[in-house]
């Protein structure tokens, strides 16, 4: 048996996105999430898990790559919109063009990274989709 005894990484480098909403409006709320599956519902009173928890008049979403993003709730504020997507890209696609022998990793990324579907769902999430006090973010970073 070979066992291996010096440093050992399996980090590697994911973009992501996640937002956060109180549904304002079910009707069309409903269409936006048959549309996109990746979208959830989260009741206050009734849920908690790892990605997504209530702590005290606060719901908090975490996103596959150790950030968050939360959103204040009110007593009558009873169902939450959210959804949280994680790429895993690895190093190679953050690293920067330079000519050192030590390229730097770069996690500065705009919208038009993400795949066509995934920037649809970060821009419907929104006022028009029956929407309202939305937080939504998107980004890059390490994952492990």
């Amino acid at each position: 048996m070979k066992i291996r005894a010096g440093f050992v990484s399996n980090s590697s480098s994911s973009s992501f996105m996640v937002g956060i909403a109180i549904i304002e409006d079910e009707k069309k709320f409903n269409k936006l999430k048959e549309k996109y599956g990746e979208i959830f519902v989260f009741d206050p009173e009734n849920y908690n898990s790892y990605e997504i928890q209530k702590k005290g008049d606060t719901v908090l979403v975490e996103t596959p790559v150790n950030y968050s993003t939360t959103l204040s709730v009110k007593p009558e504020d009873k169902k939450v919109a959210y959804f949280s997507i994680g790429n895993n890209e690895g190093d190679s696609y953050f690293y920067e063009e330079d000519e050192s022998d030590w390229p730097e990793i770069n996690y500065d990324i705009d919208l038009d990274f993400f795949d066509k579907r995934q920037i649809n769902l970060y821009k419907d999430f929104s006022e028009k989709n029956g929407l309202g006090n939305i937080d939504k973010i998107y980004g890059a970073g390490r994952n492990g």
